[in-house]
């Protein structure tokens, strides 16, 4: 059974970058510090003509960071997997609300971001390492903020609204 869920719930955390074999595999890229969420899910969803509808796993193979071949129940051949590939997946951003998840920062993508005088700032449309320091890019209409983010920074987190409230630096 297939059923579509709204975009506004789900976060993507990558793409079906190719076919692999003749059962119906799809190799999958996605965000970096996901390999041991993505061995976890029952299902992902694919982004379908702008809707997502969710896949559910067979089976998984990490083919090494940031990548495996999954295996989907209701893909049977070669034939049917190529319509998917360059889809994007998503999950449902409850799931990062699990315990059971490990976090990665990439995630955040499309969280909207408040700030502790809880003006909003924008969207988060970048995460980047520069040395173990996170930044954040946050776009607002033609205008783009670099954010440090911080543990220490956040106040609120809420995966189901898709907002990240912290203190931001003086100046921004």
């Amino acid at each position: 059974m297939r059923r579509i869920v709204d975009k506004a719930n789900c976060t993507e955390i990558g793409y079906v970058k190719k076919t692999h074999g003749v059962k119906g595999e799809v190799q999958i890229v996605f965000h970096d510090g996901l390999d041991e969420m993505i061995e976890r899910l029952d299902y992902l969803f694919f982004e379908v003509e702008g809707l997502l509808v969710p896949f559910f796993i067979d089976s998984i193979f990490s083919i090494g960071p940031n990548s495996a071949i999954l295996l989907f129940e209701t893909l049977g051949n070669k034939e049917e997997a190529t319509a998917f590939v360059g889809c994007k997946l998503f999950i449902d951003t409850v799931e990062l609300d699990g315990s059971e998840v490990e976090f990665s920062p990439q995630l955040l993508k499309g969280f909207t971001l408040i700030d502790q005088h809880r003006k909003e700032r924008g969207s988060i449309t970048a995460v980047d390492d520069y040395g173990g320091n996170l930044v954040f890019t946050v776009g607002k209409g033609r205008n783009e903020l670099l954010v440090p983010y911080h543990d220490d920074l956040l106040i609120e987190f809420d995966p189901r609204r898709k907002k990240i409230v912290m203190h931001c630096p003086e100046g921004l």
